[in-house]
């Protein structure tokens, strides 16, 4: 049974995926790690003793603390954020990568010259600065809540409350630097668009999205034609985290669909 690699999305930690955990074999061996920023206040103030290498940084920064834990190609599961880095580094080390699974993944803004609307990335960049100023200046609590407000998470207010309240605690534990610090380097601004290079994967591709997060589920639409072989799960009754919201199904997928 090959090991599973969870990466969690911008705000959310290790503890993110204890849902779908408690629902995979007890023998799976399951590999956690927190991304840039992220995780106990420890975790994140470490992040500032090395220099940020970007995006592309933290993907190998990612294979190498996988590496050093197991030879084995791993089952390389990530969640939005978590996601685009699950690509890149499917894209730079394939060797350590047996399956891949993606959750609620963005590709990478194409720029003006490669399809992509005028504009896009700098617009983007603008928006993560906005939000890097907010953390700085007025802290994790005033940025979780506008945070929860966003359209991309609207189908989440019809949970239970007390799910919404462990998800808002796990937010509220983060680091304001940290996650400022994660948006200045890994923010969708600053990925490479992976787009023109999903053909050369070869890697076995599920693609997961709620069939209630139309954007995404646009975008994996597309990235399937692009890859051959590639699955699409659509996941009902949930929006863009299909992680907090249907953790059943997507520890069904993992165990089995996928």
């Amino acid at each position: 049974m090959n090991p599973i690699l969870l990466l969690h999305g911008f705000t959310g930690s290790s503890r993110s995926w204890d849902e779908v955990v408690s629902r995979l074999p007890a023998d799976q061996p399951i590999f956690r790690p927190h991304l840039l920023g992220h995780g106990e206040a420890g975790d994140a103030a470490r992040c500032f003793l090395a220099l940020p290498g970007g995006f592309e940084g933290e993907v190998g920064r990612i294979a190498g603390w996988l590496r050093s834990r197991t030879a084995e190609p791993v089952h390389l599961v990530g969640y939005s954020l978590g996601a685009r880095v699950a690509l890149g580094l499917a894209l730079r080390f394939p060797g350590q990568v047996g399956r891949l699974t993606l959750i609620g993944v963005h590709p990478g803004l194409a720029e003006a010259g490669q399809g992509g609307p005028p504009g896009a990335r700098e617009e983007r960049r603008a928006l993560e600065e906005r939000w890097i100023r907010m953390l700085r200046e007025e802290g994790t609590d005033a940025f979780v809540q506008m945070f929860e407000r966003l359209p991309l998470f609207a189908s989440q207010r019809h949970l239970p409350p007390a799910l919404l309240s462990r998800q808002r605690a796990l937010r509220r534990g983060q680091d304001a630097l940290g996650l400022a610090l994660s948006l200045d380097q890994l923010g969708l601004s600053r990925m490479p668009c992976f787009a023109r290079e999903l053909p050369a994967l070869r890697i076995p591709l599920t693609l997961v999205v709620g069939g209630g997060d139309e954007r995404f589920l646009r975008m994996a639409t597309q990235m399937k034609k692009e890859v051959e072989g590639a699955r699409l799960e659509v996941v009902a009754q949930a929006g863009h985290n299909v992680v907090l919201e249907q953790p059943a199904e997507i520890a069904d997928i993992l165990r089995g669909r996928a």
